[in-house]
């Protein structure tokens, strides 16, 4: 490599770089970090900082998140802190969500602090983010080995976006502090892979991985993923292989998470719903099918979910060629076994979307893989460097534009919250306290309502998820199910009305954002009564609310 270098023959610009740092010693290195992590975590907080801040004015100085669905985890935490129950309703179980360590987390600053409840997933969520960006920028050199100050400086300060960190802030999900643990897995995964753990080291990985679990159930996709990269890498026979299942590394990834999934579906059995929490059930619909088919998700559905995130997937297409061209030998490439290994089981058995969330952990884990790996990659012809550059340029400007759109426009998304869900809830609060109502959106009204509740969309009713599941959703199950809970007042999307039961009257419509796709009248919020007395009394109230 020094002969290279010399000769200055083999190497390219970004290798050349890379030397010349490496011979500046380590404190070039250090001086670079340290200036690219105060300039990242400017450029996060003045971000984020402004979308709350626009949003705040957007909606009149209350403050939304950018969907509905963190208002369901501080349903279910308030209920924890307040009521010792597990769910949507004060004092009625559900497995509502498939993060029983965010909750407990929620829960736990709710006793603290209850006046301050609403503000605690973005505080929590901003310090992950922060987490993050240290992380990344301590795991790899590349970015400070750019040949340009110009260059460097525009890396250092666009990163947190290219990370998509603003708008998983902005969303008050337990995504961030999920895809924090995840690079802290892979972290301790390198080092797994170069030595063997001490005790302490194995204890603290299996604790990680407690935690990761708890917090997501997608750590048993990076959890699986790990322990096939301890099997394979380096490359050795079966025999082998199976001779480093005695590894303890390999266990302190797989088992943890697996208790915490075991445990919950222990509870949710003992309570008669599904092993599996709804949401992952509802949103999956992981064994609503006959036999293996079932279980075994369509090659096309697999190829359909990658293709939603061209990012992930460029990133997925770069780690494979890495492994076709390095194989299977070193610590890097045992990440990329682990890191694909999860995308391909994530893409069969969960989905990308709702706002890019549920892949987050996978972008901010395939960047960090990018960027340790770029140092690696040989230097093209002369010929073919401007037309590689060019390409590699619309890649990157036009690859993660969707996700920069969403971090642009989250106030507005956010204020859309506080105009169809909030004040949904807030009718509901007023009009109907403690009593029974009907709704698709449960987050804020579950948030503001504190009553009895029937999830149409199955996440916080486990009757509705099996009524989907066996076929049995249809009118007179709607109605022999609102009979059996007291429902008052239904208030769901227009797309809804094949549930809604012979009899009942529309009253009102409000307009909303509604579903993505469907017509304007399928989008509109609903409001239907269970007779015409009722109907009356909701006009009544309704008119009120309006004034």
């Amino acid at each position: 490599m020094s002969t290279d270098v010399s000769a200055g023959v083999r190497l390219g610009a970004s290798q050349r770089a890379v030397a010349a740092a490496a011979a500046a010693g380590p404190t070039l290195i250090v001086t670079r970090r340290r200036v690219a992590t105060v300039a990242g975590l400017a450029t996060l907080a003045a971000t984020v900082g402004a979308l709350v801040g626009l949003t705040l004015h957007a909606n009149g100085g209350s403050f939304t998140y950018v969907i509905d669905d963190p208002y369901i985890h501080l349903s279910m935490a308030r209920n924890l802190a307040v009521h010792g129950s597990y769910g949507v309703v004060p004092g009625v179980y559900e497995s509502a969500s498939s993060s029983p360590g965010w909750v407990a987390m929620l829960a736990a600053l709710i006793r603290v602090g209850p006046g301050a409840a609403e503000w605690f997933p973005l505080a929590l969520n901003l310090l992950a983010a922060a987490g993050v960006l240290v992380l990344v920028l301590r795991a790899q050199s590349f970015l400070f080995t750019l040949p340009h100050a110009l260059l460097r400086g525009a890396a250092y300060v666009l990163l947190p976006v290219a990370l998509y960190l603003p708008a998983l802030v902005l969303l008050g999900m337990e995504h961030t502090l999920h895809a924090l643990l995840v690079v802290g897995l892979l972290l301790m995964l390198q080092r797994a892979l170069r030595r063997r753990l001490s005790r302490r080291e194995l204890l603290g990985l299996a604790a990680l991985a407690l935690v990761a679990g708890a917090i997501r159930y997608e750590t048993l996709f990076v959890a699986g993923g790990a322990a096939l990269a301890l099997l394979v890498v380096p490359s050795a026979s079966p025999r082998e292989c199976l001779a480093r299942l005695r590894r303890p590394e390999l266990w302190a990834f797989l088992l943890p998470p697996l208790l915490v999934t075991a445990g919950l579906g222990a509870v949710n059995l003992a309570h008669g719903q599904y092993f599996l929490p709804n949401s992952v059930l509802a949103k999956s619909g992981l064994g609503s099918g006959q036999g293996l088919a079932a279980w075994v998700p369509p090659l096309h559905a697999v190829v359909d979910t990658l293709s939603s995130d061209l990012q992930v997937l460029a990133l997925l297409g770069a780690g494979l060629v890495y492994l076709v061209l390095r194989r299977t030998r070193g610590a890097q490439s045992g990440l990329w076994v682990a890191w694909c290994a999860a995308v391909l089981v994530h893409a069969a058995y969960a989905r990308f979307g709702w706002y890019d969330r549920y892949q987050g952990y996978l972008l901010i884990g395939g960047t960090l893989l990018a960027l340790r790996s770029l140092p690696e990659v040989r230097p093209l012809a002369a010929r073919r460097l401007v037309p590689a550059a060019a390409a590699t340029l619309v890649l990157l400007g036009a690859l993660p534009a969707p996700k920069l759109g969403e971090q642009v426009t989250a106030p507005v998304a956010a204020h859309d919250i506080q105009r169809n869900q909030q004040e949904l809830g807030r009718f509901l609060a007023a009009a109907y306290p403690g009593q029974t109502v009907m709704v698709n959106d449960i987050g804020e009204v579950s948030w503001l309502h504190r009553g009895g509740l029937v999830d149409i969309w199955a996440l916080g009713s486990y009757e509705v998820l099996q009524a989907y599941r066996t076929g049995a959703m249809d009118r007179a199950f709607v109605a022999a199910l609102a009979a059996r809970s007291g429902v008052q007042v239904a208030a769901v999307y227009g797309v809804l009305h094949t549930y809604i039961p012979d009899g009942w009257v529309e009253v009102a419509r409000w307009p909303s954002s509604g579903v993505a796709g469907a017509p304007p009248d399928d989008r509109d919020v609903v409001f239907y009564a269970p007779s015409p007395g009722q109907a009356a009394l909701l006009r009544t109230k309704l008119e009120q609310f309006a004034r």
